[in-house]
């Protein structure tokens, strides 16, 4: 599928082109992966929002996080809400987030996460290792 090589805000403006691009656009098929690299200055409450209330989006099995500077464990537990087919998160670089963020993605993904991806987190103590132990 076309759309998996496109960048996320790519993929939205190709949604703005016609109805056809824009239901192309919301099949969950091309929203498997979401890099959100380049979003790091942004509003994390908007882009977790944006993706926790698209139900096309529920589907993401790669979400890529690194060094979204402001994410917090609010955002990983809103996240753990509606991303239950998460194979692979990366949240390097992502200092704001503790144990409880990665306690809460690994509950909700337990059946299906194959790797996270957390160096350079200083806040993560073992107990965020042994939770990811415990339930994947």
């Amino acid at each position: 599928h076309v759309s998996a090589f496109l960048s996320c805000e790519d993929r939205g403006n190709a949604a703005r082109v016609c109805r056809a691009w824009r239901d192309a656009m919301r099949r969950e098929a091309s929203w498997k992966k979401m890099d959100l690299r380049s979003y790091r200055n942004k509003d994390t409450d908007c882009i977790v929002e944006a993706i926790a209330g698209k139900s096309w989006l529920r589907g993401v099995e790669h979400l890529n996080l690194e060094f979204l500077h402001n994410l917090l464990d609010r955002h990983l537990v809103r996240l753990s809400e509606v991303l239950h087919a998460l194979k692979n998160i990366n949240i390097n670089g992502c200092q704001r987030v503790t144990d409880r963020g990665v306690e809460a993605i690994a509950r909700s993904s337990a059946r299906s996460l194959v790797s996270i991806e957390l160096y350079w987190n200083l806040l993560l103590t073992d107990a965020a290792v042994k939770a990811l132990s415990g339930q994947c």
